[in-house]
């Protein structure tokens, strides 16, 4: 069975947090928050986000329960037909999570350790980062068909018409001020860009397939570009 222990967390210093801070970053994003209880040293909510129904699991310590170590995300899919293939195709894109199938079922397991002192602003990116692994696996067991299985809002026309981006290609007269042909990379960071895609994790911000934090961009994806 997978652990949150397993080395899908981020890594970071040691520390404690507040279970009560946590859960009320939680109350605070999530309408549907439930307390399910506690079990062997877990402390464990049950979250419906939009229909997704995912547990957090928060590792207490021993003797003080009103503080945790750790703090862990699970989700279950039953009944999606997957092969390893899909299942590493998740597992590439993932950034605080792992996958793995058990039973016939994927697991979608992630999670962090705590560090430093509470920081609700930082925990909330924490929460963002597991919505993004989300958003991959559903994208990857609905057949990956279309992107709007996992973004709801690529479906809407507005957004699909405002969003376009057209390739580089050579203008005439009959192209000015139409937005088309421009160079998109140089647009973006400038003529002169001072950052550049991180050589050792391409760009992802992680390495391997357990979502390590890759530390010569810390996880950012970018570095600066050499003069």
């Amino acid at each position: 069975m997978f652990s949150f222990s397993g080395g899908s967390k981020a890594q970071m210093a040691s520390g404690v947090w507040s279970k009560a801070a946590i859960v009320s970053v939680l109350e605070a994003r999530y309408e549907n928050v439930g307390h399910l209880g506690d079990d062997d040293g877990f402390s464990l909510y049950g979250i419906n986000d939009n229909g997704l129904n995912f547990i957090v699991a928060m590792v207490e310590v021993h003797g003080a329960p009103e503080q945790v170590t750790e703090v862990g995300f699970l989700t279950r899919f039953v009944g999606f037909s997957l092969d390893q293939s899909a299942v590493e195709f998740i597992n590439r894109n993932l950034h605080i999570s792992v996958a793995g199938i058990e039973g016939g079922d994927l697991f979608l397991v992630g999670g962090v350790q705590a560090a430093g002192t509470f920081d609700p602003t930082a925990f909330s990116m924490v929460l963002e980062a597991w919505k993004r692994d989300v958003m991959v696996t559903l994208h990857a067991i609905s057949g990956g068909a279309s992107i709007s299985a996992a973004f709801p809002a690529a479906r809407l026309e507005k957004a699909r018409s405002f969003a376009v981006n057209y390739a580089p290609k050579e203008t005439g007269p009959e192209d000015a001020g139409n937005g088309k042909g421009h160079d998109l990379l140089k647009s973006y960071f400038g003529d002169k860009p001072r950052q550049s895609l991180c050589g050792t994790c391409e760009g992802r911000g992680k390495r391997g397939l357990i979502a390590r934090v890759c530390h010569d961009c810390d996880g950012v994806g970018f570095v600066k570009k050499a003069r």
